[in-house]
C-alpha cells in the first residue's frame, strides 16, 4: 500500500510541473533530431526522426515504421497523427489516431514527456533519449 501512495505521489508532482519560461527554452530544441524511445512494458525500441512537422517512427529492428504529422501547440505541448503506418491494423478507419504529449522536465540528452489518456485508457510519464 505505501509502494501504491508513494507511487501516485511522485506521479501527482510530475504531472503538476509545467513548462516555465526556462524549461520552455529547452523544449525548442527537441523539435528536430533523431530519438530513440524503449518500451518500459516490453523489450521494444524505436527511433524517430523528426523534422519540425513530421516524424516517422521506426521499430527496432523489425524495421516497421509509421510516420506522423506533428502540430505544436506551444513550445512544450505537440499532437502527434498518423498518416501512414507499416502495422496496417490502424489504418483506413476514416479518423486516424491523434496523442498530444507533453514535455515536462528537458535535458540535453533527453525530455519526459506526460501523455493523459480518456477515461478508459491510463496515461503514463516517459523519457525520450536525443541521439547526438
Amino acid at each position: 500500500m505505501r509502494a501504491v501512495i508513494f507511487t501516485t505521489m511522485v506521479l501527482y508532482l510530475i504531472s503538476n510541473l509545467s513548462c516555465s519560461s526556462s524549461a520552455s527554452g529547452d523544449c525548442k530544441k527537441f523539435r528536430q533530431g533523431r530519438f530513440a524511445y524503449h518500451d518500459r512494458k516490453g523489450s521494444r525500441e524505436f527511433i524517430f526522426l523528426r523534422n519540425d512537422s513530421t516524424q516517422t517512427e521506426t521499430e527496432q529492428p523489425s524495421g516497421l515504421s509509421s510516420e506522423w504529422k506533428i502540430a505544436w501547440e506551444n513550445d512544450c505541448t505537440y499532437t502527434l497523427t498518423l498518416l501512414k503506418s507499416d502495422y496496417g491494423n490502424i489504418q483506413n478507419t476514416g479518423n486516424p489516431p491523434s496523442y498530444t504529449f507533453e514535455i515536462i522536465a528537458a535535458t540535453d540528452s533527453y525530455y519526459v514527456l506526460k501523455k493523459e489518456f480518456n477515461l478508459f485508457e491510463s496515461g503514463f510519464v516517459d523519457t525520450i533519449w536525443k541521439i547526438r
